[in-house]
């Protein structure tokens, strides 16, 4: 596996002469196909599940990354960066190719109380745990990141154990992502300046990347925007997450932007606020930028050997705050459902809904507003056949409506069934047993009539069919259908 050689005005790698990305630093990174593969799985995850991606791209390593190296204190961006290595000396804590580790943790919005922690336990045996992130920030950057941390695992003597969280403290919008210039959100926004091109070489296992490096949307970290909710919480192989439509930055409006996955980290405040939002909500996200290595692994699938590609860098949002929520609008999840059933019975229609309270329900029949019915449930008593027909509800609050399907109720007079269509051939016969759609009925026989000598012989949902062919051992047999309740 070839590594960088690198400058300004060109890249020279195994021979080959690259032009540099739009007249900026670009960095060209090999993995193998199974690689890729893997770091498309990867959501949240620790320093000794990656080591193979830092070994591969520094080979005098064969070791797992478990020993911690924290900085002394925070950056300017408030993180602390804390360098992974493969022994308590250190070794690996500075072999990245800009001075840092090839495995990097970054814990959010720090405290100095957990810088001070750290410190205490320089070079101890122990392993983050983090959202993995690969990232090509600075020119000729090979390195992996566990960013924001989520977790952190201390060895007991016979096994890592669980020593801190930080989920509930940390991970939370970060100012930075509001700092930045118009055409660096409206960049990122569009895609625009983040051309990747992929070679797969001539053994068709390994894939060449030339990244876009340097200033600009390719390198940003930290990013906010205002916009609208797309797709409510979903989840996927990877992770849960949300997609928005960015409308509008701290720095000016935005237009012509994509539709950005904004995956979310569990058990954080983003992960619950996100669970309760609806389409076309108006929210505001704050979050960390990410290389989609799931959409990254779904282009080169289509490579062939010897075949080179070029695409926009595919990214997606590491969520970290979301807040200005719009009043939600209301959004029904369960329709009211259709319903048979027989006069004088009691029937309740309900509906499921979502929303900012409170939620005001108005149902109708046929159209027509029924005056005292506004709860999430309407229940008829004593119903008639006059009352069948239409049944719907509107719904509304401070930020909208929306009005449900219409339900169709059809009440019968009566659940007495029908025998019909009699069938006879030479050693059976048939005949059809009608009654409320969807009521439960026994076909019963008798040889004599009596009150006391009816025998079952099917049970089922009208409508049906049943057909005799036990017949012929009887010299004369009567049969009635009976509801069920």
């Amino acid at each position: 596996m070839f590594r960088i050689l690198l400058s300004n005005s060109f890249l020279l790698i195994s021979g080959v002469l690259l032009i540099p990305l739009q007249g900026s630093f670009a960095t060209t990174i090999t993995n193998t196909r199974a690689e890729i593969s893997f770091m498309a799985t990867l959501w949240e995850a620790d320093s000794v599940q990656i080591s193979s991606l830092a070994n591969a791209q520094y080979p005098q390593f064969s070791n797992s990354w478990q020993y911690i190296f924290p900085h002394t204190s925070s950056s300017a961006d408030g993180d602390l960066h804390i360098n992974m290595a493969v022994d308590s000396s250190g070794t690996g804590s500075t072999n990245n190719n800009i001075g840092n580790s090839p495995i990097i943790a970054e814990v959010v919005l720090v405290k100095s109380s957990q810088v001070a922690y750290f410190n205490s336990i320089n070079a101890a045996h122990a392993k983050t745990h983090g959202i993995f992130r690969f990232y090509t920030e600075h020119a000729t950057e090979r390195h992996f990141e566990l960013h924001p941390v989520t977790e952190l695992y201390k060895w007991n003597g016979s096994a890592f154990a669980f020593d801190s969280e930080y989920r509930t403290n940390n991970i939370e919008s970060v100012p930075e992502g509001a700092t930045k210039a118009l055409s660096t959100y409206t960049d990122l926004a569009r895609g625009n300046n983040q051309s990747v091109t992929a070679t797969v070489l001539a053994d068709n296992i390994s894939v060449m990347f030339t990244y876009p490096t340097g200033s600009g949307a390719d390198t940003v970290n930290y990013i906010q925007y205002d916009g609208k909710v797309v797709q409510t919480l979903t989840n996927d192989a990877v992770s849960s997450f949300i997609t928005i439509l960015p409308t509008n930055s701290p720095a000016g409006a935005i237009t012509g932007a994509r539709v950005m996955r904004c995956r979310l980290i569990s058990n954080t405040t983003a992960a619950s606020v996100a669970a309760g939002l609806v389409a076309d909500q108006s929210v505001t996200v704050n979050a960390l930028n990410r290389v989609d290595m799931l959409g990254l692994s779904n282009v080169i699938s289509t490579l062939s050997a010897n075949q080179t590609t070029t695409f926009v860098r595919p990214v997606e949002w590491i969520t970290l705050g979301i807040t200005n929520l719009s009043p939600a609008a209301p959004s029904i999840t369960v329709q009211p459902q259709n319903q048979t059933n027989v006069a004088g019975a009691t029937v309740t229609f309900t509906v499921t809904a979502t929303g900012a309270a409170p939620l005001n329900y108005s149902w109708r029949f046929n159209g027509a507003n029924l005056p005292t019915a506004t709860n999430a449930s309407l229940s008829l008593t004593n119903v008639s056949t006059n009352q069948s027909g239409g049944y719907s509800v509107l719904i509304t609050n401070a930020a909208g409506s929306v009005t449900s399907i219409v339900a169709a109720l059809q009440i019968y007079a009566t659940a007495a069934p029908k025998l019909t269509f009699p069938l006879y051939a030479s050693n059976s016969f048939q005949f059809g047993v009608v009654g409320v759609p969807g009521f439960n009925y026994a076909v019963q026989a008798s040889s004599n009539l009596s009150t006391t000598n009816w025998v079952a012989l099917q049970t089922n949902a009208s409508p049906f069919t049943f057909a005799e062919t036990n017949g012929l051992n009887y010299l004369q047999r009567f049969y009635r259908a009976v509801y069920l309740p």
